[in-house]
């Protein structure tokens, strides 16, 4: 019973010599590790193997795979324990420190049979009863204990609160632990959250909060004598030992922030907390899979270490960067890394470049901009900002390889056009950052020099937290706001304004809102919209704008309506421009383009490209 198609096993005696290596590569390093082993239960996917039912305490239906379970005969059952130590044995014989045994969030095999969410029997394992749906999983850990003996480890994954009706509370988990340890657990590790197609509250978005699990794990913690880990948005060692210290839990567990930065615990250890990759909770991770291939957004070399190999460079080049937003940065720091010469030439006075205004509608970004532009500093790279990238320019440098990733050009929506009073996204971004140009016109001439200078002042120095800290005192907005647009930057503004005390129309011509994100972003902001209170109208006609109304018809409808606002927003769309690119390419420069700049992309994207473009160098 697979998992997934690509899903280890220690399912039989044949594979102990296959996990050897493993093992002992992971060794080498000094690190202890612990197999997690679980029967996938209702989850698995033989159906699509072998045409035979999953099996489970109930029928029910994956929300994954959408395929049915079969009822376990209560018959079956001693078979599958005793499959689970043999298991055991298996991974004691091929070297691991321990094993962990997955019994939480009410799916996979034992998660079901604890769960009343899914567990309908009523035999001895009936979970309307908390004694029998506990059944399984003290005598499978009894059974693990009888063959690997008193002192090798056996952790116990269980949901603290399943946070789904019907499904585990706390005072379960807190009845069970001790029971748990009983039976043979080494060490409780809580997390928390019950299945669901997006493993919503398994793995969470940043509007969960840090160590969102933590509570759970103490309240375990104060009826156990055995060690108890948390688990749940702990990215910092500040957080970690926040919780340590605290008394909440004996170990921290992390999965998404060794994907951002596999370095961490070795950073944290020396001290070094300040340069961590952080993670921003983005859920490119979880989504990515769903494409075929594990990958962080922020981390391009996760999911392609054999393919991306960060090593020093045969023959050191001369590398001109032009644009300091994430691919920019990024593609700087691999090369410098690599041994290039690397000089960094940015128009503006500061660097981050669009990532800047997305760090400040989505605060995570924050931390991915913050680590960028540390890294960058602190390598041998010469920046040059409020610096534009001319031919002149190029020659002078004399580089042996550009890089363009000046971003990307903000074009209107189709079927839209401008008139006096509307915003368009790229003036917003414009008046937020300090280019004040545009507006000098209308200002007495004695009066533009020092603004300006004020506005270069402003660009300079700029952060997310400053813009953050500004908009809640000020915004050249009214209070009902119709913002045209459905893709990201568009969906962030309309959270980021509805949250400060904005009431907000998101209004497109689209079928769709996101349709460049995966499903569990996707429907994390949807979550956000409908809690800010946005009102989403798609699928529409836009048939005239003013500053003050937009009228539009609905797709396939005849009636027209007329929707008041105090200000009128067309977010724009962002379209691929290669103007320098093509400039410099005519010139003779040896050429690579990465990022929105030949096709819009979000941050993924631009980092991939950018450390692929270095790697090859």
């Amino acid at each position: 019973h697979r998992y997934l198609q690509r899903s280890l096993t220690l399912g039989d005696d044949c594979y102990i010599e296959s996990h050897k290596p493993l093992v002992e590569r992971i060794h080498r390093h000094g690190a202890k590790e612990q197999p997690q082993v679980t029967h996938p239960g209702p989850e698995s996917i033989i159906a699509f193997f072998s045409g035979k039912p999953a099996v489970g305490p109930s029928p029910v239906v994956s929300p994954v795979w959408g395929t049915a379970c079969r009822e376990l005969d209560i018959a079956e059952i001693p078979g599958i324990i005793g499959q689970y130590a043999q298991t055991a044995r298996r991974v004691q014989l091929a070297g691991y420190d321990g094993l962990e045994l997955h019994a939480a969030h009410s799916y996979h095999l034992i998660g079901s049979f604890l769960s009343p969410f899914r567990n309908k029997r009523r035999d001895a394992y009936a979970g309307h009863k908390f004694e029998s749906r506990s059944r399984l999983l003290l005598e499978v850990i009894a059974a693990m204990r009888a063959q690997v003996g008193p002192d090798f480890p056996i952790t116990v994954r269980l949901a603290g609160y399943e946070r789904l009706p019907g499904g585990r509370e706390i005072d379960d988990t807190v009845r069970l632990a001790p029971l748990a340890v009983e039976a043979g657990a080494s060490a409780l590790h809580i997390s928390g959250g019950g299945t669901d197609k997006l493993v919503s509250q398994i793995v969470a978005s940043s509007a969960a909060g840090y160590a969102f699990n933590a509570a759970l794990a103490e309240s375990v913690k104060r009826v156990v004598k055995v060690p108890v880990m948390a688990v749940g948005r702990i990215h910092t060692p500040q957080q970690a030992q926040q919780v340590i210290a605290g008394g909440q839990a004996d170990m921290v567990v992390m999965g998404r922030p060794l994907l951002a930065d596999p370095e961490w615990a070795n950073k944290a250890q020396r001290g070094a907390g300040g340069s961590i990759r952080r993670c921003i909770s983005c859920e490119n991770c979880i989504d990515s899979m769903n494409r075929g291939t594990l990958a962080c957004a922020v981390n391009p070399f996760t999911g392609r270490e054999s393919e991306l190999v960060l090593q020093k460079a045969v023959t050191q080049k001369h590398v001109v960067v032009i644009g300091a937003g994430p691919g920019g940065l990024e593609a700087a720091r691999v090369a410098s890394l690599r041994g290039h010469c690397v000089t960094l030439l940015e128009r503006e006075h500061r660097l981050g470049g669009a990532l800047l205004l997305a760090a400040t509608v989505h605060d995570d970004n924050r931390f991915f901009l913050d680590y960028l532009k540390q890294a960058v500093q602190a390598l041998p790279v010469d920046i040059r900002l409020g610096t534009d990238a001319t031919p002149a320019l190029l020659l002078q440098l004399q580089p042996d390889a550009v890089i363009v990733a000046t971003g990307a050009q903000m074009v209107l929506p189709e079927g839209v056009q401008l008139c006096d009073g509307v915003w368009f996204g790229r003036d917003v971004r414009e008046l937020l950052t300090g280019r004040w140009t545009r507006w000098a016109r209308h200002w007495p001439a004695w009066l533009v020099p020092p603004v300006l200078k004020a506005g270069e002042l402003w660009n300079r120095y700029l952060h997310p937290k400053t813009l953050q800290w500004a908009a809640h005192l000020f915004m050249p907005f009214g209070k009902r706001v119709v913002l045209v647009g459905n893709d990201l930057p568009a969906v962030e503004l309309a959270e980021f304004l509805a949250k400060r005390r904005r009431t907000v129309y998101l209004l497109t011509n689209s079928d769709r809102i996101l349709p460049e994100v995966g499903r569990k972003r996707r429907a994390e902001h949807m979550d956000k919209l409908d809690q800010c209170r946005v009102r989403v109208i798609s699928d529409v006609s836009i048939d005239k704008l003013s500053a003050r109304s937009v009228s539009y018809t609905p797709r396939g409808g005849s009636e027209a309506f007329r929707l008041e606002a105090d200000s009128v927003i067309v977010a724009g769309d962002a379209a691929a421009d290669l103007s320098l690119a093509g400039q410099l390419r005519e010139q003779g420069f040896p050429m690579h383009v990465v990022g929105d700049c030949h096709g819009y992309g979000l941050i993924v994207k631009a980092v991939r490209e950018a450390a692929a473009v270095a790697c090859s160098l």
